[in-house]
């Protein structure tokens, strides 16, 4: 099968082209996890399927995103800005912007510029989710927003900005940077059982009211890079707060994400996404997905 691979700020994803029809009614799980192996497949964080739309508007994509364990997201802000990088590059549209139909909504990339094989885009993110039901998190208390919840992990307690960007995330303001295991942590919190369907984690230190430093535990990846959606959740997370102004520049341990929050409306995400090589991988049955039909390059 034909496969791209791109990277945003190190967060990388393999983004292949499929049928709409297979797209819909496949299971892409085994084929993630085949293909996200960084020892016996080609390696990535996570697996973009994309498809054109049934919309019969231009530039209108279908995509399901997979984690490297198989686990399907509904959203990836870096995963959405490698997939548009993917379409403007081998496929040059006239139009700026490029929309995607993701489970957590309709996402819109708008080109800014373009150095070599670097592409620069800004998102709309749409707006946060504070409600506990609606990121969702099991909590008891009666609560509008969750910030500065006390969660406990065995013997100790830790103070955490839940909310979802389309996906959930928890947030973790450290006093200094360095001085924690953020494996151990980002693994207990991501799979604590107020969060049914796992969660995100953010490790957050505030360097100033326009800037953030952020380190970030996917579910179903672990440590990575870099995240859009959660660079966007610690930003909003440091606005609710009251640690940061509404813009801010969220800084990864591979780059710089830029993050705006005007008036409490759609948060917009600026940062940039590569592309690395497009070759064929040689599946094996064993890992077929039972995909309805041949893979077909439709776009």
């Amino acid at each position: 099968m034909e496969i791209s691979k791109l990277q945003a700020l190190g967060n990388d994803f393999l983004v292949a082209q499929f049928d709409l029809e297979v797209l819909e009614s496949s299971d892409f799980s085994t084929l993630a996890v085949s293909l996200c192996d960084r020892h016996y497949g080609v390696g990535a964080d996570g697996l973009m399927a994309l498809a054109q739309s049934a919309s019969q508007a231009p530039d209108v994509y279908r995509t399901r995103i997979f984690n490297a364990d198989g686990s399907e997201a509904e959203m990836s802000g870096n995963g959405v800005r490698c997939a548009a990088a993917f379409l403007f590059h081998f496929f040059p549209s006239q139009s700026a912007t490029v929309s995607f139909e993701t489970r957590a909504g309709c996402k819109i990339a708008r080109l800014l510029e373009r150095k070599e094989n670097t592409y620069y885009f800004e998102t709309n993110m749409g707006r946060p989710v504070f409600a506990p039901e609606g990121i969702p998190m099991v909590i008891h208390e009666n609560l509008e927003r969750v910030a500065g919840y006390p969660l406990s992990l065995g013997a100790v307690s830790l103070p955490v900005t839940a909310l979802s960007m389309g996906n959930p995330h928890c947030v973790v303001f450290m006093q200094q940077w360095g001085e924690f295991d953020q494996d151990y942590l980002g693994f207990s919190i991501s799979n604590h059982p107020v969060f049914p369907n796992r969660t995100n984690v953010e490790f957050v230190h505030v360097l100033s009211r326009q800037e953030i430093r952020v380190g970030f535990w996917e579910r179903g990846v672990g440590a990575t890079l870099a995240s859009g959606t959660g660079g966007c959740a610690a930003a909003v997370a440091s606005i609710v707060n009251g640690f940061a102004d509404e813009r801010l520049v969220v800084r990864t341990p591979s780059g710089r994400l830029n993050v705006e929050w005007k008036d409490r409306q759609d948060v917009l995400l600026t940062g940039p996404a590569e592309i690395l090589f497009k070759g064929e991988f040689l599946l094996p049955s064993s890992v077929c997905c039972d995909l309805k039909s041949e893979q077909e390059s439709s776009l």
